[in-house]
């Protein structure tokens, strides 16, 4: 705000070429009318500069213990960056306070010299309330010299407001805490794999298995049935299926990486070692990866990737045919194990080589197939792990049984499945009974009753025979196809349940692909055999998941120990956070509402040194040169030249035109918005 000035003071005529004196060659611009509201506004808009300063600091504040309180764990770096900014912060926020009260302190110093007349001593200190020290100096001069007032009260009331306001930002401090845990890591355990079928040395014998080792369909169900869910796709729509990418994403095994790099599809799934109860990484990793190819089976014909009637076939009954999905459909057609069309089973099969040695039975990778009616698919299939990003140079698991143990695991040797035939004839006897019902009438005349008349009575009985037939009843009975079978040159098992998302084949009696006579598109004929690719490469996956979860545990290191460090976290009370930014803010808003009331009839004068200089040259200018005095001797000259105390308020001008402002005893007015109607526009040019 322009300050008020009085035009009635010239320099003195031995200052006339002073060149620090300005030289008036304009005369001063007119005067405006004061408007209280306009200095209500200009305080409001001070005040909020400094109030967001404070609002600012606190928002950063809080968002930074969000952010640290969502970090989990705090290393040492963490812990020293949390408590600098938290500090830094704080100090910010207290900045803002202290500033927004030395402002409250100006404005409240002009009523306190308005209300009452006092010595220069008083004023002195009054004009340097703002400051902490200087309400201090004021108490302490009133108390030491006893003389208590209302005014000694207002200042004793803003010191500790102003104290208690710059240090309320250490409110904060109870909201949160850095809480060290002592946390005791248990040695790293790995899975105890010597148990299970998967290992190498373990699935080239499966009589060992089939006795003493967990099955490895029943692992495949289990990891089924808990890492796996049910595939999107419609089992009561009758009409061709349209897959989807999407489709085959829906096989995925939970815990694993599923990838289709154009026909193979591929599972990676990372091996679990545990702390306690935590997995943590092996840096172990498994592959299993498959992919497919369709055939159409009609008759004794069998055509690869069906295109067209032009496409040449093959006969699968030519004994001179040696493909191995030839010998695959001659003998699942000879064992009567042939999946038609709306059965609930799927049959697959693999070729296979091997030798007895004893108790073992060695097993040789051969790619499985997949058969339902007039489609069969041809697989290929591959396992291999990696430590890192190399090849294992120790691998757990034998890529070349795994895949075969879901059909030759558990199949007896030397037992050659196939359907059968019964014929029964049965001798059956029944009994016919045949009831007869008979009756007669008699009549009679009594003649020597003194009425006579008629008498008539009725007889019935039955009479029953029995009727023996004997018959002969034929009928034919065809045996259910068998499970699972094993020839010298292919094993096969069939799969049933396939709406169950346990099941290997779940879905696959709906990809009957060439069921109907007609072939689809062939992007669908690609992502049918992704599907069943992606069936075949997860089994393994799902076995060696499931396996990871719940087998036994061992030491990776027999020799370690648990080992014990602190846990840092931070934890915060957020009630109590805006709790305590509540109690800050309407603390500041009270404060600032009480000194705006206080202050609603006084013309406060802006901060300012030039202000303040411009008001005591109203008194200082009544002694001589004072520029070597201390503050004692201005005080007792001033004293003794206004001969009494003097207060601020208005004065009528020099000529009457417009009033100023003033320190003065006597004519003084304290109502200073009646008498105020007018403030200098600007500043002499």
């Amino acid at each position: 705000m322009s300050s008020l000035r009085s035009d009635s003071h010239h320099p003195p005529s031995d200052d006339v070429d002073d060149p620090l004196i300005l030289k008036l060659e304009k005369p001063l611009t007119l005067p405006m009318s004061f408007d209280s509201r306009e200095q209500f506004w200009w305080n409001i808009l001070s005040l909020s500069g400094r109030c967001l300063t404070t609002a600012l600091s606190l928002s950063f504040l809080v968002l930074g213990l969000l952010i640290f309180s969502r970090m989990g764990e705090l290393s040492l770096w963490e812990q020293r960056g949390f408590n600098a900014i938290t500090i830094l912060l704080s100090a910010f926020a207290s900045l803002g306070l202290g500033s927004m009260f030395g402002y409250l302190g100006s404005m409240l110093r002009w009523p306190l010299l308005a209300r009452a007349k006092y010595k220069m001593q008083d004023i002195e200190l009054l004009l340097a309330m703002p400051s902490p020290s200087g309400s201090a100096a004021l108490i302490f001069e009133h108390f030491r010299e006893w003389r208590l007032s209302m005014t000694t009260l207002i200042v004793l009331i803003y010191l500790l407001v102003n104290i208690t306001g710059r240090f309320s930002i250490a409110i904060f401090g109870l909201v949160f805490n850095l809480v060290n845990v002592p946390v005791v890591i248990p040695p790293t355990l790995i899975t105890n794999w010597d148990s299970t079928i998967l290992l190498t040395r373990n699935a080239t014998d499966t009589g060992v298995a089939e006795k003493e080792l967990r099955s490895y369909l029943d692992l495949t169900e289990g990891g089924l049935a808990t890492l796996t869910r049910r595939p999107e796709i419609d089992f009561n729509l009758n009409e061709f299926l349209d897959l989807t990418e999407n489709t085959l994403y829906t096989l995925a095994v939970n815990g694993t990486v599923l990838e289709q790099d154009g026909n193979t599809v591929e599972f990676t799934y990372s091996i679990k070692d545990f702390n306690g109860i935590e997995p943590v990484s092996s840096d172990h990793t498994v592959h299993s990866s498959a992919s497919c190819t369709m055939f159409r089976v009609e008759g004794s014909e069998y055509w690869k990737n069906y295109s067209g009637s032009d496409q040449a076939s093959k006969n699968w009954q030519d004994e001179n045919n040696g493909e191995d999905i030839a010998e695959v459909i001659r003998v699942l057609d000879a064992q009567n194990a042939w999946a038609g069309d709306g059965s609930e089973w799927v049959t697959w099969a693999t070729p296979l080589a091997g030798k007895r040695n004893g108790s073992s039975f060695a097993l040789i990778h051969y790619p499985p197939d997949v058969v339902y009616d007039a489609t069969v698919w041809e697989c290929t299939s591959t396992l291999f792990e990696r430590k890192g990003q190399a090849p294992h140079p120790q691998p757990l698991f034998n890529s070349a049984s795994l895949f075969l143990l879901p059909i030759a695991n558990e199949v007896e040797r030397g037992v050659v499945f196939s359907a059968s035939v019964l014929t029964s004839t049965t001798e059956v006897v029944s009994e016919h009974p045949i009831t007869y019902t008979r009756s007669s009438v008699t009549k009679s005349t009594d003649t020597g009753a003194p009425n006579p008349g008629v008498i008539t009575s009725t007889s019935a009985w039955a009479e029953t025979s029995t009727s023996l037939s004997t018959a002969y009843r034929t009928w034919t009975v065809t045996a259910e196809p068998v499970r699972a079978g094993k020839t010298t040159s292919i094993a096969y098992r069939w799969f049933g349940e396939l709406q169950s998302r346990t099941s290997p084949s779940v879905g696959v009696q709906k990809l009957n692909f060439y069921g109907n006579g007609e072939r689809g598109s062939d992007i669908q004929r690609q992502y049918y055999s992704l599907y069943v690719a992606a069936l075949i490469a997860r089994l393994p996956i799902a076995a060696i998941a499931y396996g990871n979860q719940v087998f036994p545990r061992k030491l990776r290191d027999p020799k370690a120990g648990p080992t014990r460090h602190v846990l840092t976290t931070l934890e915060v009370k957020w009630h109590r956070v805006w709790i305590a930014a509540g109690i800050v803010v309407v603390g500041q808003v009270l404060a600032i509402m009480v000194v705006l009331y206080y202050c609603r009839n006084v013309y406060v004068r802006e901060d300012s040194y030039l202000v303040t200089a411009e008001l005591l040259k109203t008194v200082l200018s009544k002694i001589g040169d004072g520029s070597m005095m201390t503050t004692v001797e201005l005080e007792d000259a001033l004293d003794k030249v206004l001969k009494g105390p003097v207060s601020y308020g208005t004065v009528s001008g020099v000529q009457g035109d417009y009033p100023r402002v003033a320190l003065g005893g006597n004519g003084i007015r304290v109502t200073l918005e009646a008498i105020l109607g007018w403030r200098k526009k600007g500043s002499v040019l």
